[in-house]
């Protein structure tokens, strides 16, 4: 079973052409929808598909996630200590609790949060 996403217009998971079906686009981390239900009505209020109602079976990749949203590192531990300097990187992202997706490229602008622009540092 090919997994997909199932935001508006998105194409991650699904062949490059009609004919190519051994070839797919880049790959992005896809993250099940939520069993627990207070978070899954939120992931389904801020979905842009009204008539699709998130299932079991159902998936967001991680374009539609902030930055913030993503984990990929954990920290591990090196004779017993906790080092930053040891951090492992994991095969699997994950999102952190209570994540949303926010961001809907390719859909009108007022569905998406925007992302914060960086700050820069003071002047001296």
């Amino acid at each position: 079973m090919v997994r997909t996403c199932a935001a508006p217009g998105c194409r991650t998971g699904y062949p490059l052409k009609k004919g190519e079906a051994n070839q797919v686009r880049p790959k992005r981390a896809l993250f099940a929808a939520p069993k627990d239900q207070e978070l899954l009505k939120k992931w389904q209020h801020n979905l842009p598909r009204k008539e699709f109602k998130l299932s079991n079976s159902s998936y967001v990749c991680a374009l539609h996630f902030l930055q913030e949203d993503i984990q990929n590192s954990y920290f591990g531990l090196c004779n017993g200590v906790p080092s930053d300097v040891n951090a492992l990187q994991t095969v699997n992202k994950h999102l952190r609790p209570g994540a949303v997706p926010v961001l809907w490229p390719g859909c009108p602008d007022y569905l998406s949060k925007k992302e914060k622009p960086k700050r820069k540092p003071p002047k001296e």
